[in-house]
């Protein structure tokens, strides 16, 4: 087992954080949309929270398709294509495409000054940001293709190169 880790393309920390940890959190953070819209929005945008409705529940039903799309494309592309290099890569650039946009509504609603200045923030807050962004800057550099080594293609043939 030992051996087949150290051949296998896809570095260890990709693995363990988009095959595990972020299908887990994005599946939590849908099922929190779909049964919990107030508390979702409670924790991610607050000001925005005040002004939530339940007529406006389709909207949050509208964020956990997007999240379970995004738990769908870790959890089973990247394990069906578990050595295929350009898939990973393509499939972790469509993932910080939707990170860069939640980001960008979580500083919307923060604030600059207080999404970048840790001394402000809450733990609820640290979680929201930190559970963002730790696993964005790892879908740029696995975008990029730090650390990947060749792999196969999705027909089976070994690939030099993307």
């Amino acid at each position: 087992m030992a051996t087949a880790r150290r051949t296998h393309p896809i570095p260890l920390i990709y693995c363990i954080t988009f095959l595990y940890f972020e299908p887990l959190i994005a599946f939590l953070g849908a099922c929190q949309a779909l049964f919990l819209p107030t508390t979702l929005l409670a924790a991610q945008t607050p000001n925005a929270a005040a002004y939530y409705r339940p007529e406006l529940r389709p909207l949050t039903t509208q964020i956990a398709g997007g999240w379970l799309f995004l738990a769908f494309n870790d959890f089973v592309l990247l394990r069906v294509f578990s050595e295929d290099v350009k898939v990973w890569r393509y499939v972790l650039m469509g993932g910080l495409l939707c990170d860069i946009v939640f980001t960008a509504s979580i500083i919307m609603d923060f604030g600059v000054k207080r999404f970048f200045d840790v001394r402000m923030w809450s733990v609820v807050d640290a979680g929201v940001i930190l559970s963002t962004v730790l696993p964005m800057a790892l879908k740029v550099t696995g975008a990029l293709g730090v650390g990947m080594r060749k792999g196969v293609t999705g027909d089976g043939r070994s690939k030099k190169s993307l």
